[in-house]
């Protein structure tokens, strides 16, 4: 889980605990107001906020049981999430509403069928302006939630490469040659998953051949470059399933062309950019 992720769950666990905390000052209150002959009371909104609330906190606590983050719990996360921040600038929206309503009132027509007709239209127009800006709220929060969740993991992958590729060294320079190709290629597909979600390509890929071939076809990699990773797969996997001695010259070619393959990854995707 990134920073960003841990960040957003605290924030809205903390939101849902302050929410827990005035229940009992919300329930005596017992506020309500009127729009348009529909009465709109303060615990109805906040037992949708609350609701939307938990679901998210629900759905971001996912990621703290599974290896790696669920996309579509992630997402609906974030939907939900994004829900719960505009349901009190919606009330606040139709709150001011009915007071303009009221202030209104000694202004309205007389005639019976023509405030009818009035209402009608006033209402419709209520109804499509707070549906369409609500959706529009909700649409821009969640993108740019999910913006945030994209850079944050880009962020992670950056993080988790140079860890890979240190260890790699470290375990090199005191002789454990058969985990320092290990690691080596670790920080490879570390750097891969990076790219890939730089260009925004979301589908998880179970096998990292798979995911080589896809950015090899969408151009974000060199075939010459998915060449030379697979030639470095091909030494990964003879080492992991060979119970035979790893030489020290086996390995240090190996982290000569993982630091090679890593500089013409980042390269390459700068140009792309």
């Amino acid at each position: 889980m990134t920073s960003f992720a841990k960040t957003k769950v605290g924030f809205a666990v903390a939101l849902l605990a302050a929410l827990f905390t005035i229940f009992p000052i919300v329930k005596e209150l017992n506020a309500n107001f009127t729009l348009f002959g529909f009465n709109i009371t303060l615990i109805t909104i906040y037992y949708i906020f609350s609701f939307a609330l938990f679901i998210s906190v629900y759905l971001f606590s996912i990621e703290f049981i599974t290896p790696k983050a669920s996309r579509l719990s992630q997402n609906l996360g974030n939907w939900f999430f994004a829900i719960s921040i505009i349901v009190p600038l919606i009330a606040l929206f139709l709150w001011i509403l009915s007071l303009i309503e009221y202030a209104l009132k000694p202004y309205w027509p007389p005639n019976p069928d023509l405030l009818s007709a009035l209402f009608l239209i006033i209402q419709l127009a209520t109804i499509a302006i707070t549906l369409v800006s609500s959706i529009q709220l909700i649409l821009l929060s969640q993108r740019k939630l999910k913006e945030k969740d994209l850079e944050a993991q880009v962020e992670q992958n950056s993080i988790d490469e140079e860890t890979h590729l240190s260890r790699a060294s470290q375990m090199f320079k005191i002789g454990y040659y058969d985990l320092s190709i290990y690691e080596a290629y670790k920080a490879i597909e570390t750097a891969l998953q990076k790219i890939a979600r730089k260009n925004e390509i979301t589908q998880q890929y179970n096998r990292i051949s798979d995911l080589v071939i896809r950015l090899t076809q969408s151009g974000i990699i060199s075939k010459e470059t998915a060449t030379i990773i697979n030639d470095i797969k091909a030494i990964r996997n003879d080492v992991v399933h060979s119970q035979t001695y790893v030489e020290k010259d086996r390995a240090e070619m190996m982290l000569a062309l993982t630091q090679k393959v890593l500089r013409i990854i980042d390269s390459e995707n700068e140009i792309r950019v």
